[in-house]
């Protein structure tokens, strides 16, 4: 028993012949129930992005979550776990094949009914070189209009000093915002 989470995500936008955004990822991760504190989790994730020049990513990892508190209106998790990951970047030669540290902080906070906060903070160093990591982060604020309808506004950073120290043309950090509808049926 447990949580199986699934979160495809990919994008696309061409004007013409020129593309601009080409990205995307497929998470699955699955978290079994526990009745103490930690629960294990286990996780695998696929991801590219043309504008960071991620021909490929593969990762597959495995550890501990902590629940740090959960109380009805807040809740918040500590994550951390082992990561094998696979690396091609576009454009060059270079393939990475890294154990990293990946550990997390996730909360969700709603302090009145209409009103929620949530967000995921993580930090995950190569484990034979801490200075080398990659930090993402991404909050989102969401605003209940009615019983089905939901306005959600997110804004998610990511930074990789291996990319930009070894791929020249590649931005230290990428940041994305984003607002949508919601439609619970």
């Amino acid at each position: 028993k447990g949580t199986l989470l699934l979160l495809p995500n990919f994008q696309f936008v061409r004007v013409d012949e020129q593309r601009f955004v080409n990205r995307g990822f497929l998470h699955l991760r699955h978290t079994w129930k526990s009745a103490g504190a930690a629960a294990p989790e286990v996780f695998f994730q696929l991801q590219f992005d043309e504008q960071v020049r991620i021909q490929q990513r593969e990762l597959a990892g495995a550890g501990l979550r902590f629940r740090l508190l959960d109380d009805g209106q807040s809740r918040a998790f500590l994550g951390a776990a082992y990561i094998f990951e696979y690396n091609e970047i576009r454009d060059t030669a270079l393939i990475y094949r890294d154990h990293r540290l990946s550990s997390y902080l996730s909360f969700r906070w709603q302090p009145a009914e209409p009103l929620a906060l949530s967000g995921t903070v993580y930090f995950q160093p190569l484990l034979k070189d801490p200075g080398d990591f990659r930090l993402s982060s991404q909050l989102s604020l969401l605003l209940h209009i009615s019983s089905r309808l939901d306005f959600k506004v997110s804004f998610a950073l990511v930074q990789d000093s291996r990319l930009k120290r070894d791929a020249p043309g590649v931005p230290a950090a990428t940041y994305s915002l984003q607002n949508g509808l919601r439609w619970t049926f």
